[in-house]
């Protein structure tokens, strides 16, 4: 192409005829500068492309994240609920004697359902600095609140839960002296005569006040990590509604 523009360009200059020389060259800087637009077009369009394909995949990811997240949490709301409602039962009753054993032993049992946050994939988008390719800023607002001030309030009630339920469980191991705790992998070395007298102690421990406190302390704690699940369930579920809607809009 770049012989054939030589050529006839050659071809004016010998004939002598320059203004259609000067018309032709005008000509051929206007098709270079359409080629070079149409080029750098091109270009654009690609770039777009990419970064829309990247922006699909990140939220894609992101997802199956949240998706994570809800599955969790969905099953600590179930495992609270139950351990609360328990609990509720058997201490309305008011009459521990009437309680079987077992039962009695379900009420100072100290478990957690701790769940963390699934962030590895929003982690990886921010390591290299490519949220920014995600158009929607209310959507980068959700999600930043979402892996920063909602993940930060997140591991502080999982840090309270954990650690008050390790001194319920100290207490309950070590400090009282007078209750033999269960554990299926262990045989007892009771000192009472038999297991009821081991029994009546620990009826002696729920009716103490000191005990009642601590029971009514754990029940405001697990009640309260409750209704955290599920504000974080309802949390991770609208951030996953709202980036399927994203999705959907620039298919």
């Amino acid at each position: 192409m770049t012989k054939i523009f030589r050529k006839t360009r050659q071809k004016l200059l010998t004939e002598n005829k320059f203004s259609k020389y000067l018309i032709y060259g005008i000509g051929e800087i206007i098709l270079v500068v359409i080629g070079i637009l149409i080029a750098l077009q091109i270009n654009t369009w690609n770039r777009k492309r990419i970064a829309l394909y990247n922006s699909h995949s990140n939220l894609l990811a992101i997802i199956k994240d949240l998706e994570v997240d809800t599955l969790m949490f969905g099953k600590a709301i179930k495992s609270y609920k139950n351990i609360i409602l328990n609990k509720e039962i058997e201490f309305s009753k008011g009459d521990f004697s009437e309680i079987q054993f077992k039962k009695l032993e379900n009420l100072i049992e100290h478990t957690h359902a701790v769940k963390r946050i699934n962030s590895n994939s929003f982690d990886k988008i921010n390591k290299y600095n490519s949220i920014d390719i995600i158009e929607s800023e209310y959507l980068i607002n959700k999600m930043n609140r979402y892996y920063g001030h909602d993940k930060i309030n997140h591991n502080i009630m999982m840090d309270w839960e954990i650690e008050y339920t390790n001194k319920e469980a100290d207490y309950w191991d070590y400090e009282q002296e007078i209750f033999e705790t269960s554990n299926s992998s262990f045989p007892k070395f009771s000192t009472f005569q038999n297991k009821e007298e081991n029994r009546i102690q620990l009826i002696k421990l729920l009716e103490s006040p000191k005990v009642r406190n601590l029971l009514k302390a754990e029940h405001y704690r697990k009640t309260r990590i409750l209704g955290h699940f599920e504000q974080m369930h309802n949390i991770a579920s609208k951030l996953i509604d709202d980036i399927r809607v994203e999705l959907r809009k620039n298919k």
